[in-house]
């Protein structure tokens, strides 16, 4: 996300981290407002992710967001150790309006 107000049920996550001792919890503001006063991660989730676990074998990844970010985040991860068959994404991609469609919206 890029500031606090864009987290989405920030209070649910960190309950379950709170409650699983094997859950962990770490929201990443990429561009965080002043008045946030967030003292949390910063910048890429993707660097994040490999700032708490440069060894990626062994683990499963689920991505998704805009096509360039999961890109970046598919080769950064096989740079430190996800096997290719461990990474599953939904870019994000957007379609042109078919015909069938534009005559949905006209109707």
């Amino acid at each position: 996300m890029r500031a606090r107000r864009d987290l989405y049920l920030d209070e649910l996550p960190s309950a379950w981290s709170d409650l699983h001792p094997d859950f962990s919890y770490t929201p990443v503001l990429s561009d965080p407002l002043p008045d946030d006063d967030w003292s949390g991660e910063t910048g890429f989730v993707t660097d994040s992710v490999i700032k708490h676990y440069p060894d990626l074998s062994g683990y499963d990844i689920y991505m998704s967001g805009p096509p360039v970010m999961v890109k970046a985040g598919h080769t950064l991860f096989m740079q430190h150790g996800l096997d290719e068959t461990r990474f599953f994404s939904d870019a994000f991609e957007y379609a042109a309006i078919t015909e069938s469609i534009k005559g949905l919206q006209h109707a």
